[in-house]
């Protein structure tokens, strides 16, 4: 009954464990000095949405290290708010995958280790490595962008705002010298 049921819960989990350190071990041998060279975090993800993959510019966006985040769910990077409805998207991609490129206008947060969420543009490749399917995510943190984003809509308020009063002010003008 309950002992057969958690005996089987740990025997799965450790059986994910190792997919995800045989995915890892597999990623790295071949791949690992050119995810670690590239200017993007990389987050390379198995099909049960678990990391395989961690490279050095993901540990320092994210704040963790990679040995604490193989096998663990890729929602962990994830602001809580957000994991619950991630699950489903994962699993839908993961039903059909193909190239997403960044900045198809999803607005999409991660979560640093000390807890602030920062936004980030993500670009999914699928992949078959050994004859499984991963998903390589290239992440970038854009919160840079966002605030000069942020700055130009209200220069462009005050610019508008000045025009009006400009617009204003001539026609004002214009009708008293009438």
């Amino acid at each position: 009954g309950l002992a057969c049921a958690q005996a089987f819960r740990k025997v799965a989990a450790d059986v994910t464990l190792q997919r995800a350190h045989q995915g890892r071990d597999f990623l790295h041998a071949r791949f690992g000095d050119l995810f670690d060279s590239l200017p993007d975090a990389i987050v390379a993800v198995n099909g049960t949405g678990r990391i395989v993959l961690i490279n050095r510019q993901a540990e320092a966006l994210f704040g963790h290290a990679a040995a604490d985040l193989i096998g663990a769910p890729v929602e962990r990077l994830l602001p809580a708010r957000l994991r619950a409805q991630h699950v489903p998207q994962r699993t839908a991609y993961l039903d059909a995958p193909g190239l997403r490129p960044m900045g198809r206008g999803l607005e999409l947060h991660g979560l640093h280790a000390d807890g602030h969420e920062f936004p980030v543009a993500i670009s999914l490749s699928p992949v078959q490595v050994d004859g499984r399917g991963l998903v390589i995510a290239a992440i970038r943190d854009i919160a840079d962008r966002k605030a000069i984003e942020l700055a130009l809509q209200q220069k462009n308020l005050e610019l508008e705002r000045a025009n009006r009063a400009k617009d204003h002010f001539l026609a004002t003008m214009s009708h008293e010298l009438r």
